[in-house]
């Protein structure tokens, strides 16, 4: 069709000169395509019995004259408003709990049907009014009821609102003015004065009625309950009433009749009496809590509930079957504990302080001998007391249980292994992680724990499956019962060292140097235990197998420094040619070199001390004579000798002079004769030059009287070798 603008153009021209005028009058049409579309809908409320609708189902609810609601949808565009074609899915409410709560009733009682329902106090999972099966079944129904009228109330607003035919948020059609009967009264039995019982209303249909409300029980009268379903039913009528004149201009095939705002207020009514029952049974149950609370003179709290459980076993068991705190000392036989290992409770960071949880336990000596896997091709057998324990935790339905935390703490100059992981079989550990817990180390691991279902909710659960389905859900579930069962591992260190290096048992109490020195290297550098261990006589005093592996452990040492010592070298002549602007120059790589080979030549005197004085101890140990050591000192003294020659050869070559060296004891010796001369061919010269001087002062030896020419003479107090 076309439209005309309601504004209009007037233009005026002038002719020959000024007697003649001509107007000229514009008007606009504008030519407008509209699309006209016929939007039908149809519903019904189906009653069946079964999982799925047949041919017996009964239709309660449909539209007027059972048609088809139609509007007519005018568009200025040629796609659809809506889709073409929607076949929504059925919305369905199982009603078998409401209908399971009439029966017949009696005669005169005005309805068909009455209503009874009750709950059962003997039942040991009834608790309060509001938890109870019973209650727990109404509450489920009446919360599912209330979804399915929402998903009906919003089908109504999706599909038939339209603004030019019916909109429902902007409508008349609202809950106010709806009684609802559902209140949280109590009354007491004996007040009552007028006992006579009122019929009920019979210009209402009803389908049930309520014969009795337990007359002997703080709830109000049959007959105010009674006389408040009367009122509810009432406004609901009046209500009712009211919605011809919403749509005063529908038909039977209109969108929007009075029996679809009808539906919609009813569903709206019901959602709310679910609210108001939901809230009403939460108003007895806080009630109750407010009283007991009130008793206890506080709220009771998961914590408040396991320390008189604590209580309790005391009262319950013997001392000897008397659930005991989880903590332990990590200690060997007549030791001082090392460290201490506990299971705790988290804090609620109320001020709590975390305890050891309390657990049944059962000591087994020791058994079988057990293992685990430290890679595919490395078994690792131990021994050791084994304690089973048993565990029972406590948790409210409104709170989660306190969560469970492994602390192991470590004292000064102290360490061990702790392993965590699962019981596999009796003879298999399977850790999950490994930790060394040393010198005042405090841990805090937190457990997370998963809870499984019982046998008997298992066997529920897998009771619908198929026989394929059960055999896999058995397996699965083997599989996750042999997981269940927590253990923790504690290796001690030291006694473990002790085998590991041959050296005599309760040999590494004392040496804590010795031990933390060991544990860099294992740990650290990783080095191999065979370049540590002692290698000796095995019926050697128990000193000098620690003694030896110390020399060992210091000669790795040494060895390592001087490594160092190279890769930083290393890595500041890499760092030094990286940067072009910043090379050194020809003098200062001189003068880096000169101090690593003098850095490297001091790290190798103190090896040669230490060599020396090692081969005189073990000498002076074995109580060797005297002409023994002299050959021995001899061999010493020459190879002194050679290297006292390359030392000064190097020295020389380079131009530098070494300081003079200390002494490492308190007395010195004389050794040599005159000018180099002596049979032992004693390592001073007369010759002037540099001299390289080196004293190493040994044990108490007795006087010994030596030929005036010898090349080793020994005092009464110390003996030494140049």
């Amino acid at each position: 069709y076309m439209r005309e603008s309601p504004t209009k153009h007037v233009r005026e021209s002038g002719g020959f000169m000024g007697f003649f005028t001509t107007k000229v009058e514009e008007r606009i049409f504008t030519t407008i395509t509209e699309w006209f579309w016929q939007f039908e809908s149809r519903y019904e409320v189906v009653a069946f019995h079964g999982a799925t609708p047949s041919d017996q189902a009964r239709v309660i609810v449909h539209r007027q004259g059972d048609t088809t609601g139609r509007h007519q949808i005018i568009t200025r565009s040629e796609a659809p408003p809506r889709p073409e074609v929607v076949v929504r899915p059925a919305c369905d409410l199982d009603i078998t709990w409401l209908l399971q709560r009439l029966a017949p009733a009696s005669a005169g009682a005005g309805a068909p049907f009455s209503v009874q329902f009750s709950i059962d106090r003997s039942n040991s999972k009834c608790c309060t009014p509001r938890r109870n099966p019973d209650v727990r079944k109404a509450i489920k129904f009446f919360r599912e009821m209330s979804s399915w009228f929402a998903k009906v109330i919003m089908y109504f607003s999706e599909t038939i609102s339209f603004p030019e035919a019916f909109d429902i948020g902007n409508s008349r059609l609202t809950l106010d003015g709806m009684f609802s009967p559902i209140l949280a009264l109590f009354e007491d039995p004996s007040s009552r004065t007028d006992t006579t019982p009122v019929p009920p209303p019979t210009d209402i249909p009803a389908l049930a009625v309520i014969d009795s409300l337990g007359e002997s029980q703080p709830l109000m009268s049959v007959s105010d309950a009674r006389a408040f379903l009367a009122e509810q039913a009432r406004s609901l009528s009046e209500k009712l009433a009211t919605l011809p004149s919403i749509v005063p201009r529908a038909t039977a095939s209109s969108l929007v009749t009075p029996r679809e705002l009808a539906l919609m207020l009813c569903a709206g009514h019901s959602v709310q009496l679910a609210t108001d029952l939901a809230h009403s049974l939460d108003y007895v149950e806080d009630l109750l809590r407010r009283g007991l609370v009130a008793a206890l003179g506080k709220v009771v709290t998961p914590a408040d509930l396991s320390a008189y459980m604590r209580f309790h076993n005391r009262k319950l068991f013997r001392a000897e079957f008397e659930p005991l705190p989880f903590c332990y000392s990590v200690r060997r036989v007549q030791h001082y504990p090392e460290g201490v290992i506990s299971i705790e409770t988290t804090g609620d960071g109320g001020g709590v302080i975390p305890e050891p949880v309390p657990s049944i336990v059962c000591r087994a000596a020791r058994g079988v001998p057990m293992q685990f896997a430290l890679d595919a091709a490395t078994r690792v057998t131990f021994h050791g007391d084994r304690y089973l324990h048993a565990v029972v935790r406590h948790q409210f339905s409104s709170e989660g249980s306190a969560g469970l935390v492994l602390a192991a703490r470590a004292r000064q100059f102290s360490s061990f292994v702790l392993l965590v992981g699962s019981i596999a079989s009796a003879t298999l550990f399977e850790p999950k992680a490994a930790l060394v817990i040393s010198n005042k180390d405090d841990l805090k691991l937190p457990l997370l724990l998963e809870t499984i279902p019982t046998p008997k909710e298992f066997r529920d659960a897998i009771e619908a499956l198929s026989p394929e389905q059960q055999r896999f859900a058995k397996a699965y579930r083997g599989m996750q019962l042999s997981a269940t069962l927590f253990g923790i591992c504690v290796l001690q260190i030291k006694p473990q060292l002790e085998k590991l290096l041959n050296l005599p048992h309760d040999s590494m109490t004392q040496e804590i140097q010795l031990t933390e020195d060991l544990m860099e290297l294992f740990v650290r550098f990783q080095i191999p235990s065979d370049q540590l261990k002692f290698d000796g006589a095995t019926h050697a005093a128990p000193q000098v197998k620690i003694d030896a592996v110390k020399a060992r452990v210091a000669a790795m040492q040494e060895m390592l420094q001087i490594k160092k010592v190279a890769e930083v070298a290393e890595v500041a002549q890499q760092a030094a040619y990286r940067i072009p602007m910043r090379r050194p120059t020809n003098k200062s790589l001189k003068n880096k070199r000169k101090q690593c080979k003098e850095e490297t030549i001091e790290l190798e005197i103190k090896r040669v001390k230490q060599t020396l004085s090692d081969q005189i101890d073990s000498v002076l140990c074995r109580g060797e004579k005297l002409e023994c050591l002299m050959e021995k000192s001899a061999d010493l003294a020459l190879s002194s000798k050679s290297f006292s020659r390359q030392a000064e050869s190097l020295v020389q070559n380079q131009c530098l002079m070494l300081p003079a060296i200390d002494s490492f004891g308190d007395c010195e010796g004389v050794a040599g004769g005159e000018g180099g001369g002596g049979g032992g061919g004693g390592a001073s010269s007369g010759a002037a030059g540099p001299a390289f001087t080196s004293t190493t002062t040994q044990n108490q030896l007795p006087s010994t009287t030596s030929p005036a020419n010898g090349s080793l003479t020994t005092t009464p107090t110390a003996a030494s070798t140049t």
